[in-house]
């Protein structure tokens, strides 16, 4: 009887015990990663910013007129060298990344400017712990390119504390290249306390190894068979904000031999002997005759016995209980990733049944979605880096107290400074007033920037990636269009949109590049085009379409420096002759009646211009408009001076140099698109000249579109062509 009651206790304790030991092995190995990719997203986060300095230093040199002065050597010397000192200076104390120096050169004389001093390129080396090989290398490996370039150089102090000197190479728009270095030691590249004994974290330049900080050298490093690792290393990557550079984390996974595993173990030998002690008391107990039995009952010793056996099975339900918790956690987070899924489509349809069962969704509300974008750097500056946490908790907390009028409602962390809510709400109205609520208690409370933008309703919830995509478009027009409202949605922005006057800038420049050239037909079709849609399409009112005629000739006039009385009857004013009008049809023959006397005008101008002069400006934009070129290099070419440059220009092309340079980086961008819609956005921004930001703006401003939309048309276009 014993042996069978001791075999039973110990497979159950022994059964119990590998549960727990599996488990807490399992939640060690999970936490580990989780903190893996935390220190990894804040080390990232952290170089990223130090990476951009150097674009923020390259932006505020191109532009200034100290760097063209000290490049091109202009007379004094000596004082625009003191200038580009000062300078130099100046942007170096105010960067808000800790930097160890700065300096910037030609290379082209034996002079550098550098944050603190000037001298030779001998001192420079010295204070940057640069050899003259790799001064020269760096400089041969630049000019063997053509755009702006930037790498990093590892070098080591005399006392062999390692420095890192971010260099950029400025090849264009100025009259000789620009070189710009940026020193730093480790702790203000790398961000050492965070990362602390978690592994090796690796600064990647196209691919390769660059830098390295924590447990491992560059050189074991490089050594690294990436796609075989040592056996319990870990690697994460992610790529930079900054073009041509990477990031890569490796680390250890902890042993299976924690202090909570072997608490677990020695827990369970301890139970084990309780289980058999116990099995050996009650098969002795069994063999005590009946009537000691009847006795023993009512013993002390049987009370002790059957509490010992309550607070054994107390225990045992504690622990079920950490672990049900465990389990809940872990649903939670498996729940998260398939919101996550759904919003960016990724889930597959086939899927699709068995997701909404484990969710316990329906699929017929009317699901929306809400994406919340806010600036961290917005935060109060007393918050440390690791209260964002706390912080997103707070934030959370305000959104929440919103979901009481919803159905459903469910909060998703989709990166680090973006939130998306999947919610029903049959009154958007409502919701989107008690969004804006706690959007302006959370900035009073943490004072940060928040916008956010609510998707239109889909009846399934296998269709909340549109209400995600639209919300998403929505969140990129209120940043280009600037509309100063915390929560927009569709009907908002077509509200917005219908109670303006129609009178687009492209409209504008067409009609001043009409009248320019004498085309009287096209001129006159611009603006019934721009009156009809007025009339037929939008909710202005002829004295606010009065203003913004009146504004296009004036603008017209300045174009042809030009006062009313010179074009017009003296005493004439524009905006009572527009506002006048008692129609639409009234109106539209006095536009035309002051727009031809504008054409008589420019055709006298267009007469009165040096014709060499302006085939030469246009062929020298044909040439150039894909460099950073401004109307001060325009002047040069043509030995004129700028402000003489800019009164031939608007008289001879109808507009002035930057919008008619945008406009040509707007059709070479259309054009390159058009031959090949698969071509990246950046790419593109690079060939003509200009950046993604400006060529997206370009794109709205002149197609009324961004350019993945049109990219969009262009390969549903193909698709169609190919189907027929």
């Amino acid at each position: 009887m014993f042996l069978i009651l001791l075999i039973i206790s110990v497979s159950f304790v022994g059964i119990l015990d590998f549960v727990f030991l599996y488990r807490n092995a399992k939640d060690a190995s999970n936490a580990h990663l989780s903190h893996m990719d935390s220190v990894f997203r804040q080390l990232t986060d952290y170089t990223d910013m130090r990476l951009e300095t150097s674009l923020q230093y390259s932006a505020m040199m191109r532009s200034s007129e100290y760097t063209n002065a000290f490049l091109r050597k202009t007379e004094p010397v000596q004082y625009n060298r003191l200038r580009m000192f000062r300078f130099v200076s100046n942007a170096f104390s105010i960067s808000t990344a800790r930097q160890n120096a700065l300096a910037v050169s030609s290379l082209t004389d034996d002079y550098v400017v550098r944050n603190d001093g000037t001298g030779n390129v001998a001192i420079f080396l010295k204070y940057f712990h640069m050899s003259s090989a790799q001064l020269n290398a760096l400089v041969a490996s630049f000019r063997a390119g053509y755009s702006a370039q930037t790498q990093l150089v590892a070098v080591r102090e005399p006392s062999g504390l390692p420095h890192y000197i971010l260099v950029r190479y400025e090849p264009s728009g100025h009259p000789v290249p620009l070189y710009i270095f940026v020193s730093y030691n480790e702790p203000q590249l790398f961000d050492t306390s965070t990362l602390a004994d978690n592994g090796t974290f690796v600064l990647l330049s196209d691919g390769m190894p660059a830098a390295t900080v924590g447990g491992m050298t560059l050189a074991e490093v490089e050594a690294l068979d990436f796609n075989h690792l040592p056996s319990g290393m870990e690697k994460r990557v992610a790529g930079s904000s900054f073009q041509g550079f990477s990031y890569m984390f490796l680390s250890y996974a902890p042993g299976v031999v924690t202090e909570s595993f072997v608490q677990t173990l020695l827990l369970g030998l301890l139970a084990l002997a309780g289980a058999v002690a116990l099995a050996a008391l009650v098969a002795q107990r069994m063999y005590v005759p009946i009537r000691e039995l009847l006795a023993l009952t009512e013993a002390d010793a049987v009370r002790d016995e059957f509490e010992w056996i309550k607070k054994t099975i107390s225990s045992f339900h504690t622990r079920m209980q950490t672990m049900a918790n465990s389990f809940e956690q872990h649903n939670r987070q498996l729940e998260t990733a398939v919101y996550r899924d759904m919003l960016g489509g990724i889930v597959p349809a086939g899927q699709f049944s068995d997701t909404m069962q484990g969710l316990r969704l329906t699929y017929s509300a009317a699901f929306r979605v809400a994406i919340l974008r806010f600036n961290p750097e917005t935060a109060d500056a007393a918050l440390a880096q690791d209260m964002l946490y706390l912080l997103k908790q707070s934030i959370d907390g305000f959104l929440e107290a919103i979901a009481s009028a919803c159905p459903f409602f469910k909060i998703i962390d989709t990166s680090f400074d973006t939130k998306e809510l999947i919610f029903v709400s049959e009154d958007i109205s409502a919701f989107k007033d008690g969004l804006n609520n706690a959007l302006l208690q959370i900035e009073s409370e943490h004072a940060l920037d928040f916008v956010a933008a609510i998707g239109g309703p889909v009846r399934k919830i296998t269709e909340i990636s549109e209400s995600h995509r639209v919300a998403k478009w929505l969140l990129d027009m209120a940043d280009i269009f600037d509309s100063g409202a915390k929560v927009v949605t569709q009907e908002d922005f077509n509200e917005s949109k219908r109670s303006t006057v129609y009178f687009p800038i492209n409209l504008e420049s067409a009609l001043a590049g009409a009248l320019a050239q004498g085309k009287t037909s096209a001129w006159q079709k611009i603006l019934d085009e721009i009156i009809t849609t007025n009339q037929n399409d939008r909710d202005s009112n002829l004295p606010r379409l009065s203003l913004m005629f009146t504004a296009c000739v004036n603008r017209v006039l300045d174009t042809l420096q030009r006062g009313q009385d010179e074009v017009f009857e003296p005493g004439v004013n524009l905006y009572l002759e527009f506002r006048e009008a008692p129609t639409y049809e009234v109106f539209r023959q006095k536009a035309h009646d002051i727009f031809s006397c504008l054409e008589q005008q420019m055709s006298t101008e267009k007469k009165k211009l040096n014709t060499d002069s302006v085939a030469k400006t246009l062929q020298f934009i044909e040439d150039n408009y894909h460099r950073d070129i401004s109307l001060f290099d325009l002047a040069d070419h043509l030995g004129l001076s700028k402000n003489y440059m800019s009164t031939l220009f608007k008289n001879s092309i109808g507009s002035n140099f930057k919008d008619y340079l945008n406009s040509l980086r707007y059709r070479r961008a259309h054009e390159i698109l058009q031959h090949k819609p698969d071509a990246k956005i950046k790419d593109v921004a690079e060939q003509v000249g200009c950046s993604a930001n400006i060529l997206t703006r370009l794109f709205v401003r002149y197609a009324g579109m961004l350019p993945s939309e049109y990219q969009e048309k262009l390969q549903k276009a193909q698709r169609n062509n190919k189907k027929a």
